[in-house]
């Protein structure tokens, strides 16, 4: 029988965690999707020191942000009614279980929680999940791209640096399309592949990792950002 933790409080509801004894008859509804946690960044390692993290300072920085897909969805339920239970856009369910997936932090702060045989697992809405890494293939869901930013050489003789520029980056990764958003001024262009160089708006793209517990793709840091947001291509020269 599923029981809540005895230090669970009525007032930090989000911190409780479901106890189960089997989720063989667990079922996700309303685009959830069943995620293992693997990793709490609760400690990190320099050389052949590993150090134990206090995570409850800066939470954000040291909260988890990927895992395993157990379960997803049948369908991906889209309402043109905003409620708590559907995303701002029209997409496919393209997650499977066992994909690896990176999801959006603070969802995984305030998302349920369900132990089971000693293990960890978040109930995260659909639409919160970046991209997922299945065997060597990296696919961005949710309209998402994975940008490399631009690194250039700035200083003078002796005091040089390297330094991302602003506002544009390679594409790395680029998956599908949303098929549409409830505001009607938003699509997604599907000439954006990876390769193409591009500007990006007001909406600047966060770092997929925290540079701190990077691991994606040999710890190279990468900005995740809907296409919606992307401004322009530069299909020839460069940016100075």
């Amino acid at each position: 029988m599923p029981s809540y933790r005895e230090d669970a409080q009525p007032d930090k509801i989000k911190e409780q965690v479901l106890q189960l004894d089997s989720l063989d008859n667990f079922k996700p509804i309303s685009n959830s999707v069943l995620v293992r946690i693997n990793e709490m960044h609760d400690e990190i390692t320099y050389g052949t020191l590993t150090l134990k993290l206090d995570t409850s300072f800066e939470v954000g920085k040291h909260a988890a942000n990927k895992g395993v897909v157990i379960k997803v969805p049948e369908k991906f339920v889209y309402s043109k009614t905003p409620n708590i239970n559907t995303s701002d856009w029209d997409t496919d369910i393209e997650a499977e279980e066992g994909d690896l997936v990176y999801f959006d932090y603070l969802s995984g702060i305030e998302c349920n929680k369900v132990e089971c045989e000693d293990k960890l697992y978040y109930i995260l809405p659909y639409h919160t999940l970046y991209i997922l890494k299945r065997k060597n293939k990296v696919i961005p869901l949710n309209g998402y791209v994975l940008l490399e930013p631009v690194i250039k050489e700035e200083g003078y003789k002796d005091f040089k640096f390297d330094r991302e520029q602003a506002k544009y980056a390679t594409v790395a990764y680029s998956g599908s399309c949303n098929k549409k958003y409830r505001n009607k001024q938003y699509f997604d262009d599907s000439a954006i592949k990876a390769g193409e160089k591009v500007i990006y708006g007001k909406v600047s793209g966060l770092f997929l990792e925290q540079e701190e517990h990077s691991s994606f793709n040999g710890n190279k840091r990468y900005r995740i950002i809907q296409r919606r947001y992307l401004t322009g291509i530069i299909e020839k020269g460069e940016i100075d």
